[in-house]
């Protein structure tokens, strides 16, 4: 047996141990995004001491809102490059996509409970969403369209 054959097989081990991880972490980060459209109202109250309805509590809502579809939109890029296989592979990736959305997820599980004001959810998508976004974005771009070119 080659020596070389037996770090190819300790690597395989290792990305396939990241695999599941890095699936489930994104899910939990996912759901705990979802959790926070259904009770934002009790943040935005949280961030405006205006009365439900006012132009403010509507324009801290409306701020809540596109932090929270930007997420989303994070989400989709980061599961179109996992699950088409793109950066699945990749530990570096994965790692840093773990990371993100460990703490991603036990972030907006604070920021729920602890009824945060509605301007902390643009530091966890920046740190926990945009992050990884780019990586696979930037991933899937080197895969599909320099590959092409």
């Amino acid at each position: 047996v080659h020596p070389l054959d037996s770090q190819i097989v300790t690597a395989m081990r290792a990305a396939a141990s990241l695999l599941p991880t890095r699936f489930l972490l994104l899910v939990a980060h996912f759901i705990m995004a979802i959790t926070v459209f259904w009770s934002r109202d009790r943040n935005v109250k949280e961030c405006v001491s205006a009365p439900s309805g006012s132009s403010e509590y509507n324009t801290a809502d409306n701020r809540t809102v596109a932090a929270l579809a930007l997420t989303m939109l994070a989400f989709f890029v980061e599961a179109a490059g996992f699950f088409s296989g793109a950066s699945m592979f990749s530990g570096s990736a994965s790692v840093l996509s773990i990371a993100c959305h460990a703490s991603g997820a036990v972030a907006t599980a604070f920021y729920v409970l602890d009824e945060m004001a509605c301007d902390a959810i643009w530091f966890i998508f920046g740190f926990c969403s945009a992050v990884p976004m780019l990586v696979e974005a930037f991933i899937l771009f080197v895969v599909f369209v320099r590959r092409v070119a």
